[in-house]
C-alpha cells in the first residue's frame, strides 16, 4: 500500500493526498487554474490536440466553472 501523510506521520494508507486534506496546514490553498492562454491558437497542434484536449475536459466537467480559453495568434 501507498504511504500516506498522517498528522506528520507516514502510514500505509488508501493514498490520500496531503495537499487535499483540509487538516494539513503545512501550505497555503492555491486557486484552481481559472484560464488558458493559447499562442498560435490558429496552428495546427492547437487545431488536432490542444483544442480537442480542452474540449474533452469541459465534457467531462474537469474544468473550474470560472474557466476561459484566450487564443492569441499573428
Amino acid at each position: 500500500m501507498p504511504e500516506t501523510y498522517n498528522g506528520g506521520r507516514t502510514t500505509a494508507g488508501r493514498g490520500r493526498n496531503p495537499l487535499r486534506d483540509p487538516r494539513d496546514r503545512r501550505l497555503n490553498r492555491i486557486a484552481g487554474p481559472s484560464s488558458l492562454v493559447l499562442f498560435g491558437v490558429t496552428g495546427d497542434l492547437a487545431r488536432k490536440k490542444l483544442m480537442p484536449a480542452v474540449y474533452d475536459l469541459a465534457n467531462r466537467g474537469l474544468l473550474p466553472p470560472s474557466f476561459a480559453l484566450v487564443g492569441f495568434a499573428r
